[in-house]
């Protein structure tokens, strides 16, 4: 199968990671792979050096949609493309047109828990030329047939999976870690990677983590991410007296080794915010650690099977609560952490992503044909 995945962002978050990993699954089953990326973007860059072929597309507002489309089209039929598979609001109505007009199946991957029917183009686009959506939460699948009006035959979830191997526990990693930022065995580690943005609710673990830590005085916050609240969470934890006891780390790329020095890993998102299903909770749980995280999105579905604590969004309370039994008892943090690499390794591999993707896109392809016929 002739496969283009598109993604119009410049920088690289979690829905151009799921581009990257798509592709390289999908190119594992012997499919042909092409990405289309913004022109510029991180994406391209890191789709050229996995050895992706790449149509580098000029998606623009104002406008100049329109050359988008044309090039992405100009493309889909020369390479013959069977399916184009789109990942974002914008390049999923670009990708939509130039697909129908070139014949291709179009796919269409949510990432975020909101309304997809922002305008009358968006409603044309999700009525009448995107063939599958597959959005990576319940969720999502549910304000679609709510909000969007779009029909629940159209759309098949597909929870987001990821490498089995590529998050893996390390002591040493653990111990250069820790030796990085002054830490030691003596401390207790909770930590949480996102980006640094209001519905994330990173002030929601910071006053929290306040209160906690004049309980256990062992305990260190590691906030890993950038983003536009980073100077204001940064006042927040000097008003609050505790920021020798937070550590701000920025971006990193050593994730493996910044989870396997934690010994708690923690999402405090707000609900309403677009949250579904964060990537970094199943890196965590790749590495087998205990989590106390929102209950927003899909995250339950990651915290079902004893591996962890979920709490209302925004009440610090409840999150003080699932902190201190897994603060106290180091056998519960390994119990919860086992059972979230098992939980990962049975649910959530990319493997298993990957299976259900081609399936549908094996489904819609006999659909075609039979139409056709």
């Amino acid at each position: 199968m002739n496969i283009v995945i598109t993604n119009d962002a410049q920088n690289i978050a979690g829905g151009e990671n799921y581009v990257l990993y798509l592709a390289e699954g999908l190119r594992e089953k012997g499919h042909n792979i092409y990405i289309a990326p913004l022109i510029n973007s991180q994406l391209a860059k890191a789709s050229n050096d996995s050895g992706f072929s790449v149509l580098e597309v000029p998606y623009a507002h104002g406008g100049r949609e329109f050359k988008a489309v044309k090039v992405l089209y100009d493309q889909i039929k020369q390479k013959k493309i069977d399916v184009i598979h789109s990942n974002s609001n914008f390049d999923r109505t670009i990708a939509a047109a130039a697909g129908k007009f070139a014949g291709a199946i179009n796919f269409a991957t949510i990432h975020s828990c909101m309304s997809i029917s922002q305008n009358i183009t968006h409603k044309f686009r999700n009525k009448y030329l995107i063939d599958r959506f597959t959005p990576v939460g319940f969720s999502t699948k549910k304000i679609m047939i709510e909000k969007d009006k779009i029909p629940e035959d159209k759309i098949s979830v597909v929870h987001i999976g990821l490498p089995e191997n590529k998050f893996l526990f390390s002591n040493e990693e653990r111990s250069r870690i820790r030796s990085e930022f002054g830490l030691d065995e003596s401390h207790l580690l909770i930590g949480t990677v996102s980006r640094l943005v209001e519905f994330k609710g990173h002030t929601y673990l910071i006053k929290a983590f306040k209160k906690l830590s004049e309980i256990f005085n062992h305990l260190r916050l590691l906030i890993v991410g950038e983003g536009e609240l980073k100077e204001h969470l940064q006042k927040e934890a000097a008003v609050l007296g505790i920021s020798d006891k937070i550590i701000f780390t920025g971006n990193r790329n050593d994730i493996s080794g910044i989870l396997s020095a934690l010994d708690i890993y923690t999402q405090t998102s707000k609900d309403f915010g677009g949250e579904t299903f964060p990537v970094s909770i199943l890196e965590a749980m790749s590495v087998g650690l205990s989590l106390v995280v929102s209950d927003v999105g899909d995250i339950r579905y990651m915290t079902e099977s004893g591996n962890g604590f979920l709490t209302e969004p925004e009440n610090i309370d409840q999150i003080i609560d699932s902190m201190k039994p897994l603060i106290e008892s180091k056998k519960l943090r390994s119990d919860f952490g086992k059972a979230s690499r098992r939980i990962f390794l049975e649910k959530f591999t990319l493997q298993k992503m990957v299976d259900n993707i081609e399936r549908l896109y094996f489904f819609e392809m006999e659909k075609r044909r039979s139409y056709n016929n």
